[in-house]
């Protein structure tokens, strides 16, 4: 009987290139998040997408999709698609996915999420138009692209699907594999936000916990300083100019851009250098606020401060995934992340209702999301699906709205010792019908194996 072994996620800089969120790809993070994958050339293709699932009319956008056969084997064989989420779509996956596929004889397909990169529904990011950015309307673009691909490319029309996502997308696997369960079979979920927290504290009460008690003083006290800076006139321009903002950008907007800085440095695997850098700067004597800047600036590239992505004057016109993102936000997912009232990292103004605020003057007066009605649509932090695997990182803010426990029999929930969909090597085996989850974190080298029954391979013999 022939076993295969799939490498679902890599370490730290072998990673998936998909990690990084674009408006934080211009700075050294990227740049090491690049080397050594495994690459494939594909050329982007576009098939007809129906622009509203849930209507009647059969208008349709051109949707981007990347196809790689290099390894696969044909009838019968898996087809593995990575879904895609918040950002733009250049090429195929490249890294792990592949080795995955080379092990499974599998093809692996790939679409570009709607109003990302160039699937916009009629080119439009009006807000009438981005009602079409749903959820629901994403899931749907998944089970008609999978019909697609069973019907024109060849040998893939009898092939069980099992789908892979990160962050956002990895919640997609999961909900995908709940609405959908006659089209996927399985799915892998990193550090996927499956629960629609409208408050979200909690992520800063993680981000704090992560990066430990003198790392999370030395982050208030920056906070602090540029929270007293923006209280004067000439200190506001000063410390805006610093970090490359726009000198009338809103302060809210602008500390929740400080506090992402250190947030993203934690959840992406840069706990050290960033804890480091804020030591060193308070023992030397340093100052501490133009240490931060230029460790961001280094980090995350220099436009990360001065981009569209936490500023409300430029998402009301913005035609990229920073208003698609914001949008998705206000309008069904929140994770709006607050400061928490006790001992918060990120400044108290970055408070509730300044993000609502923003949410209505970047779209219309009551631009909301019911959480509460999405939740019980998808299950929250308890979905009501099957053969799903879960992954999550300590580290990892995100993960306070991913699922904590396997759920059933059939779902697995594994908590590995690193950030944001940056996980240890978890080997995935497939022998006949059945799936086993192993992980072995590198500090202790404890070993977990789980066991989810999932027909993805046709039987064979060595």
């Amino acid at each position: 009987m022939r076993t295969f072994v799939l490498l679902l996620s890599l370490f730290a800089i072998a990673a998936s290139l998909d990690t990084i969120p674009h408006h934080a790809r211009g700075g050294r993070a990227w740049r090491e998040r690049q080397g050594g994958l495994t690459a494939a050339p594909a050329e982007a293709k576009y098939f007809k997408q129906v622009n509203d699932h849930f209507d009647a009319s059969l208008d349709t956008f051109m949707q981007k999709y990347f196809v790689v056969d290099t390894y696969f084997k044909g009838d019968g064989y898996p087809v593995l698609l990575y879904i895609n989420g918040e950002g733009p779509v250049s090429g195929p996956p490249s890294g792990y996915l592949l080795d995955v596929a080379k092990e499974l004889g599998a093809l692996v397909v790939t679409m570009e999420h709607r109003f990302y990169g160039s699937s916009i529904p009629n080119n439009d990011f009006s807000v009438e138009n981005l009602r079409l950015l749903t959820v629901e309307q994403a899931l749907a673009d998944l089970n008609y692209f999978a019909t697609f691909i069973r019907s024109n490319v060849e040998g893939a029309a009898n092939s069980k699907f099992l789908c892979v996502g990160g962050s956002y997308s990895g919640a997609l696997s999961s909900w995908f594999r709940e609405m959908y369960p006659d089209t996927v079979v399985g799915a892998w979920s990193s550090s996927g936000v499956v629960n629609a927290i409208f408050d979200f504290v909690q992520f800063d009460e993680q981000v704090a916990a992560a990066a430990g008690e003198e790392c999370a003083d030395d982050i208030r006290n920056i906070t602090h300083k540029i929270d007293y800076m923006l209280s004067t006139a000439d200190g506001n321009k000063k410390v805006k100019t610093l970090f490359g903002a726009r000198v009338d950008v809103a302060d809210a907007d602008f500390m929740y851009m400080i506090a992402d800085s250190s947030a993203m440095a934690i959840q992406y695997g840069h706990k050290l250098d960033l804890c480091s850098s804020l030591k060193a700067a308070r023992e030397s004597g340093e100052c501490i606020v133009k240490n931060f800047a230029n460790y961001t600036a280094d980090l995350w590239g220099a436009e990360f401060g001065g981009g569209c992505f936490y500023d409300t004057e430029c998402l009301k016109t913005d035609r990229t995934m920073a208003r698609s993102w914001r949008w998705q936000k206000c309008s069904q997912l929140a994770y709006l992340q607050a400061a928490p009232f006790v001992k918060p990292l990120r400044s108290r103004i970055v408070d509730l209702p300044a993000q609502i605020r923003q949410c209505e003057e970047a779209f219309a007066p009551g631009v909301f999301p019911d959480t509460a009605l999405f939740n019980l649509r998808y299950g929250g932090a308890h979905p009501r699906t099957t053969n799903v695997v879960y992954v999550d990182a300590s580290d990892d803010p995100w993960q306070q709205a991913s699922v904590k426990e396997a759920q059933g029999k059939n779902e697995v929930s594994i908590e590995a010792m690193t950030g944001h969909v940056l996980h240890m090597p978890f080997i995935t085996t497939f022998t006949h019908s059945y799936m086993y989850n192993c992980h072995a974190p590198s500090h202790n080298n404890r070993r977990l194996c789980m066991t989810v029954p999932t027909p993805l391979q046709p039987a064979m013999n060595d």
